[in-house]
């Protein structure tokens, strides 16, 4: 059994980001469902609301900032997992570092209770 899919993104969206190299195994569907799972707790954290419970509430818009944060996140942790499939480990941490570039603009707005506010009217 694979788990359960997270409710912020899908598999899709995290092995989209983690690139055509990533692992085989890592991207296999119970592990991209853990690591999604892992994701939306600090993206729920970090926005200090539980966007996962109230999926409902949430705005479209709002929606597809919150899939991105999660998805890159989880991504993070994919390319985590097992660097050699890439042609380099150079490639990697590239993309590593994109992500994770990306993930800190990200952070910036989803802390931001002004984004909390936004995205539940």
């Amino acid at each position: 059994m694979a788990g359960e899919e997270g409710t912020l993104c899908v598999i899709a969206d995290v092995v989209s980001l983690a690139g055509a190299n990533a692992n085989a195994t890592a991207i296999a569907e119970a592990n991209v469902n853990l690591c999604e799972k892992r994701a939306e707790g600090v993206v729920c954290a970090t926005a200090r609301y539980d966007y996962v419970t109230n999926i409902a509430l949430i705005t479209s818009t709002a929606k597809e900032t919150l899939r991105e944060a999660t998805a890159t996140l989880a991504a993070i942790a994919v390319i985590c997992y097992d660097m050699s499939a890439y042609t380099s480990r150079i490639e990697a941490e590239n993309m590593l570092n994109i992500l994770w570039a990306r993930w800190r603009q990200l952070k910036t707005i989803i802390e931001d209770q002004k984004f909390v506010t936004w995205s539940l009217t």
